[in-house]
């Protein structure tokens, strides 16, 4: 997520879509402070902070989400 993605009116509609087809969401914060305030109760990766500790915490919630055969609980 960034200012940028906060901004465009399409990435909002993207997001409604994909949240409406029951599609799984991992947010990546890429700027420090920024947070959409339709995925504000998601676990998010934060790669703003810390690129290390963010692209870990992907890696992680992937590795949940292949465990489970593709199914990951919120």
């Amino acid at each position: 997520m960034t200012s940028a993605y906060l901004a465009s009116v399409w990435c909002t509609a993207e997001l409604v879509t994909a949240q409406n087809r029951g599609s799984r969401l991992l947010p990546v914060r890429a700027e420090p402070g920024v947070d959409h305030p339709l995925l504000s109760g998601l676990q998010r990766a934060d790669t703003a902070m810390d690129l290390c500790v963010g692209r870990a915490q992907l890696v992680q919630a992937l590795r949940r989400l292949e465990a489970a055969g593709g199914a990951m609980a919120g």
